[in-house]
């Protein structure tokens, strides 16, 4: 007992401050208000239990990294099913809402940095440089809704993906790396990892099996619901006529590209109607329960946001695969109208603009490399050769030899429509019994958005560039231009021609004058002649010549004394004795002068 109370003191000492008044008690800490924030991290366990069970009557959603909310994910679950008027199986639900997608970009931003060059990697530096630039697909990425919601544990493609084209897009990165890709392209099971086309059918594959992790489906149909349908996905109508019953029948096919052949078409527009051609081919009919032959007629029955068109080039039966070099016209704008099937037209947009091109340099697909030219936010086309940004005009783009186009449709801003909705049969009885009365609804216009003065300047910078860009440019019929290939005579009239009109139009004769009144100090003082005026008028080759003669100094004369003087000290060298070969060696001399002195001492 003595301990508890000995306890008790102690604590009640530390709620007391040094002057004995007591500042927090039990009561005082349980009445405080405690506020909750929102939490920064997403909990994947969590995630995933409220997407399987959802509270009754429930107005919040899910706390998220980005602006995507539960609501906006429950919306994109929108139960559709059946089989339309042609016979087109619409999905059960839609894994993604196509409304949360936009189609140009969200504000003007500079040209992004170039990729290094680690060697051999131009097929996939293009690849991932012309998805950067692709509006739709970047805004998605920036916004981070995929990496908000991602439930994958180790490396997630896309995750990787919206990591680099923001890393592309930010401020502060000169040359960034795709060191990250070339990995993967090891595990590539279709194509070279030395051909674009290739890698982004790659690329294509890796985002949908990702996207499907996220939120998958077991029904086909469904499955290309997920974002990436979404922006490049589009429908094939395969109309079969039967050569036997007569009988007619739809099949559709889901594409994310359209693959050209360029054999017999020089245009794009042209490529693009060869391959809806009708054809003659095999088919099995449903109503002959045989393979029989049948006419069949394709179309295009939903049209894709982005049109990613591949003109094949490259020779598949060698093993470099030789390039087919021919010529194929493509234009900033493309219109696949008369390309729809006929029940659609009207309903789906067919008008694209072009925002990427995939260029091949080289004879083949082993020796060359790629390059990408790309449409930035502000309107103004670049060459993304590896580490080299540099801006071009729309006259060297449109002389490359296209190996891969890119299109999207235009932006749009939303307005308010007028819709005939009718009238429900329990308010049709006031009007009359069984009739039906139309009247007009206008649908509700969004809220005013609150735009700051900086985004106006932005959106007026926008509207001055493509108003610019629309412009048609003409060319100075008058200017007088001197090629470096002219000769002479030529360059020599044109000159003259520029001196008449500064004559007739200019004022540098004006300015001169004023300068040298102006200056009491100056040392323009008379005209500079020209250096064949004292030649005459009928100046000749000759001439010239001997006038360049008159004017050449004359060589001077070697002074003697300089050249000795000049030519310095001379080491002189003792002549060779060459003479002593066959006289007596120092021995023999020695020896010989010996015996010459015996001889004079003897009497």
């Amino acid at each position: 007992m003595a301990t508890t109370a000995k306890h008790q003191d102690k604590a009640s000492r530390l709620l007391k401050g040094a002057n004995g008044v007591q500042k927090n008690n039990v009561e005082s800490l349980l009445s405080r208000a405690i506020k909750f924030r929102k939490s920064r991290y997403v909990d994947d366990k969590l995630e995933m239990f409220k997407r399987k069970y959802a509270p009754i009557n429930s107005t919040t959603g899910v706390v998220h990294k980005a602006d995507f909310s539960y609501a906006d994910q429950k919306n994109s679950d929108n139960v559709v099913g059946g089989v339309d008027a042609n016979g087109f199986d619409q999905p059960g639900k839609s894994l993604f809402n196509k409304d949360n997608l936009e189609l140009g970009w969200k504000e003007i931003r500079p040209v992004g940095s170039g990729l290094i060059d680690l060697g051999k990697v131009s097929a996939l530096n293009s690849v991932l440089q012309i998805l950067t630039y692709t509006p739709i697909l970047a805004n998605y990425l920036l916004s981070r809704k995929h990496s908000a919601n991602c439930t994958v544990q180790d490396y997630c493609f896309v995750c990787a993906l919206e990591k680099h084209v923001r890393q592309c897009l930010g401020p502060g990165d000169d040359l960034v790396s795709s060191r990250e890709f070339i990995g993967k392209l090891k595990k590539m099971n279709n194509g070279s990892s030395d051909d674009s086309s290739s890698i982004w059918n790659y690329f294509m594959e890796q985002m949908q099996s990702f996207f499907l992790l996220e939120k998958g489906s077991t029904d086909k149909r469904t499955q290309e619901t997920t974002a990436l349908y979404q922006m490049f996905g589009g429908y094939l109508q395969n109309n079969i006529k039967c050569g036997e019953c007569g009988k007619t029948e739809n099949k559709y096919d889901a594409t994310l590209y359209f693959d050209l052949d360029i054999s017999q078409n020089n245009t794009v527009d042209r490529c693009v109607s060869r391959m809806m051609k009708e054809t003659t081919s095999k088919i099995n009919c449903t109503s002959c329960d045989k393979d029989c032959t049948g006419q069949v007629k394709r179309s295009l029955y939903r049209t894709p946001s982005v049109l990613a068109i591949h003109l094949d080039r490259f020779d598949k039966s060698t093993e470099d695969g030789q390039k087919n070099g021919k010529a194929v016209k493509f234009e900033d704008t493309l219109d696949i109208e008369r390309n729809v099937t006929e029940s659609e037209r009207g309903s789906v947009k067919t008008k694209y603009n072009l925002y990427g091109v995939i260029v091949h340099e080289g004879p083949s697909r082993i020796s060359g490399k790629f390059v990408a030219y790309v449409k930035s936010s502000n309107g103004i086309w670049y060459c993304m050769n590896n580490e080299s940004v540099q801006q071009v005009s729309t006259k060297r783009l449109f002389a490359q030899q296209a190996y891969m186009l890119f299109y999207t449709h235009p932006a749009e801003r939303s307005k308010s429509r007028v819709v005939n909705t009718p009238v429900p049969a329990s308010a049709a009885n006031a009007f009359g019994e069984g009739e039906l009365v139309k009247e007009p609804v206008v649908e509700e216009e969004e809220e005013p958005v609150h735009i700051t003065e900086e985004e106006e300047e932005r959106q007026k910078l926008q509207e001055a560039i493509e108003a610019a860009a629309s412009k048609p440019k003409l060319e100075n019929t008058e200017a007088i231009v001197v090629q470096h290939n002219d000769n002479l005579q030529s360059k020599r009239e044109k000159l003259d021609a520029l001196i008449e009109r500064e004559n007739a139009i200019g004022k540098s004769d004006t300015v001169k004058q004023e300068l040298i009144v102006s200056s009491s100090n100056s040392q323009f003082f008379e005209d500079v002649s020209r250096w064949d005026e004292d030649l005459g008028a009928a100046v000749t080759e000759e001439g010239r010549k001997k006038a360049l003669r008159a004017v050449k100094s004359k060589r001077k004369k070697t002074d003697l004394y300089d050249m000795d003087y000049d030519r310095g000290k001379v080491k002189k060298v003792k002549n060779k004795q060459m003479d002593k070969f066959g006289k007596p060696n120092m021995f023999q001399a020695a020896a010989e002068e010996v015996q010459k002195g015996k001889k004079k001492k003897r009497p």
